[in-house]
């Protein structure tokens, strides 16, 4: 009943695929998981507020420009597509070495980034078993991670949970069409809010099965669950930080005088990085002021003292 009532009262589409991502199964795995360091369970702070904020649909930031020109709304979404966002690559890999290492405690030898299994083009995808995984076949697999608040998925979202992992993961089917028919192909397509395409669950459903009947734990599953999970949101505050954009960063990615080069103002960022630690600093607080005031015209002062 209190389910129908919110729906019936979301009316936004970000509002309505925010509710239906966190509804649905696994998206929020990382709730439940022990907060273990040597394990890779544990958030830190920033992780854990973001985390929350993107479940919520509360605002990550203020309204900005990201370094690359675009603008950043207060959800702070551009942060999570922008392609100058470097743990893009290493989320990829923490997940595919994720998966890797499942099949290893499965006692399934695999390899990652196999090569010559096409011919055409020469694609490779993020992994393949050494030996049979099903019918006398091997199993290769790929992971892709779509943003659930992105303009291209925002709509299919407010629909369907999982809509932006099914589309990922048919982009991916068809990019990998021509595999050999000897190889069973596996799109494993994450959401940044947590859910993830139906193919993909009943895959790690029967991975964390088999891993299950190799430890004498029946709870390997519920466990790959939630470090997939976690690592989806360990990463995320990189991504948001890489736009310097939340005013909780003030000092320490926001106001970054880096930016000055991106902005043009050469001869200051020479300044900042010249001048000792005083001068740093000094210069480093009006370029602050200067930003939060918009007033470019102190910058231009500060140049030419």
């Amino acid at each position: 009943m209190y389910i129908i009532i919110m729906e019936t009262n979301l009316v936004d589409p970000r509002q309505m695929a925010t509710f239906l991502a966190a509804a649905s199964r696994h998206s929020g795995d990382w709730l439940a998981a022990l907060p273990i360091a040597s394990c890779s369970l544990r958030l830190d702070d920033e992780a854990i507020r973001v985390a929350v904020a993107l479940r919520l649909g509360l605002d990550l930031c203020i309204p900005h420009v990201c370094r690359c020109g675009s603008q950043v709304d207060a959800w702070g979404i551009h942060a999570l597509v922008c392609k100058h966002a470097s743990s893009r690559i290493s989320r990829h890999h923490a997940l595919n070495d994720i998966i890797s290492r499942a099949f290893a405690s499965a006692g399934v030898p695999a390899m990652k980034e196999p090569t010559g299994l096409s011919r055409c083009d020469g694609r490779r995808p993020d992994g393949l078993t050494l030996i049979a995984w099903q019918n006398w076949k091997s199993l290769t697999w790929d992971v892709t991670v779509a943003t659930t608040l992105a303009d291209s998925y925002v709509n299919a979202s407010a629909n369907s949970a999982g809509a932006a992992a099914k589309m990922a993961a048919s982009r991916k089917s068809a990019k990998y069409a021509d595999l050999p028919a000897s190889y069973i192909f596996q799109p494993i397509a994450l959401e940044t809010l947590g859910p993830m395409n139906s193919s993909a669950m009943e895959f790690f459903t029967v991975l964390g099965r088999k891993i299950g009947v190799s430890s004498g734990d029946d709870r390997e599953g519920r466990f790959l669950f939630q470090r997939l999970s976690m690592a989806l949101q360990r990463l995320q505050p990189l991504r948001t930080t890489s736009s310097r954009s939340s005013i909780s960063f003030a000092f320490s990615f926001a106001f970054n005088p880096r930016d000055l080069y991106y902005r043009g103002y050469k001869k200051l960022f020479l300044k900042l990085n010249n001048n000792n630690s005083y001068y740093y600093y000094y210069y480093y607080y009006y370029y602050y002021l200067a930003w939060r005031l918009k007033r470019w015209a102190v910058v231009e002062r500060l140049i030419h003292q």
